[in-house]
Parts: C-alpha cells; sequence; structure tokens
C-alpha cells in the first residue's frame, strides 16, 4: 500500500487540536501515529539473483 501523505496529516491534525493532551500523551501519540504510517507502506525491491537472473521481491517495513 502506498503511503497516504494526506492521512498522517489528518492523524496528526486530530492530535495537535485535542487540547486535551498532555505533552507526553501528544509526543506519544504523534510516535504512534509515525510508526503506523511508516509500516503502512509496501516496498519493492529489484536486484540480481546468485545465479545471475533478476529478482523482484516485495514486502512490508515491520
Amino acid at each position: 500500500m502506498p503511503l497516504v501523505k494526506a492521512t498522517l496529516q489528518a492523524e496528526l491534525a486530530s492530535i495537535l487540536s485535542n487540547t486535551d493532551n498532555t505533552a507526553q500523551q501528544a509526543a506519544e501519540k504523534i510516535a504512534t501515529a509515525i510508526d503506523a504510517y511508516i509500516k503502512s507502506a509496501t516496498v519493492t525491491v529489484t536486484g540480481t539473483s546468485a545465479t545471475g537472473g533478476p529478482v523482484t521481491g516485495t514486502g512490508i517495513i515491520s
């Protein structure tokens, strides 16, 4: 799944606009939002196999 900047932006705006959050709570929620955003990416890697043929792999960041 591609990274969607607007989704992260909306989550951060929600956290920052909630005046009930302490600084520590806001920092924790921001860190969680960024962590979830980064881990939502799908990464495709193209390279060469040990035998010389092309190889493409797809996976997630964990």
